[in-house]
C-alpha cells in the first residue's frame, strides 16, 4: 500500500486541494477537489475543508470520518453558514480505502474528473461519480450525496485528479 502525490498550482497558491487521513488501522481518508477561481480566496477555502473535515476526527470520532456521504453533507452544510461570497463554490470526492477488504468508497460533490483504476491487464474509468457542488444553495435544495463502492485487487492502482490536469498547458499556452 502507497501514496504519491503532486501539486503544482496554476499561480503561487491554488484551489486544488486533497489530503490523506490515517482514521484507524484498517481505514484510509482520501480527498480531492477544486475550487472555483485561483490565487489566495481560492487557496482560502481549500483550508476550510481541510478543517471542516479534520475537525469530524477529533470532535465527534473517528468513525465519522468512515462515511463519505456524510462527510460531503458536513462540507455542504457548514459552508452554507459561512461568508463565503455566493459565486464561490467547490466540487471533491472524498473516500474511504479498507486496507483489509480492498474496498473503496467514496462519494462525489460534482468533481468533473474520473477517478481510473489500472493494473498492468486493465484500465477502468469509474463514472459513478455524480454528486451536486458544495455551494451557497442550501435555502433551495438539499443534496443527498450517494456512496459507491468499487473493490480494489492487489496489484491496482488509482488515480484521482482534477481539471487541471487535463486543463494543462504547454509553454505555447496551448492544451496538450
Amino acid at each position: 500500500l502507497g501514496f504519491s502525490s503532486k501539486y503544482i498550482p496554476y499561480k503561487n497558491v491554488g484551489g486544488d486541494f486533497y489530503n490523506f487521513i490515517k482514521i484507524d488501522d484498517e481505514n484510509i481518508a482520501m480527498y480531492i477537489g477544486d475550487v472555483s477561481g485561483h490565487g489566495v480566496s481560492a487557496a482560502m477555502l481549500t483550508v476550510f475543508v481541510n478543517r471542516t473535515i479534520t475537525s469530524k476526527r477529533t470532535s465527534e470520532g473517528r468513525n465519522e470520518l468512515l462515511n463519505p456521504a456524510s462527510i460531503l453533507d458536513e462540507v455542504y452544510e457548514v459552508f452554507n453558514l459561512t461568508n463565503f461570497p455566493e459565486d464561490i463554490y467547490l466540487v471533491m470526492i472524498y473516500a474511504v480505502y479498507n486496507i483489509k477488504t480492498h474496498a473503496l468508497t467514496y462519494a462525489s460533490a460534482g468533481l468533473n474528473t474520473y477517478p481510473i483504476i489500472f493494473n498492468d491487464n486493465n484500465l477502468e474509468i469509474i463514472k459513478d461519480i455524480e454528486g451536486f457542488p458544495i455551494c451557497k444553495f442550501s435555502d433551495y435544495y438539499k443534496p443527498q450525496y450517494r456512496e459507491y463502492t468499487v473493490q480494489l485487487d492487489k496489484g491496482d492502482r488509482m488515480i484521482l485528479y482534477t481539471d487541471g490536469l487535463v486543463e494543462a498547458k504547454n509553454k505555447y499556452g496551448q492544451q496538450f
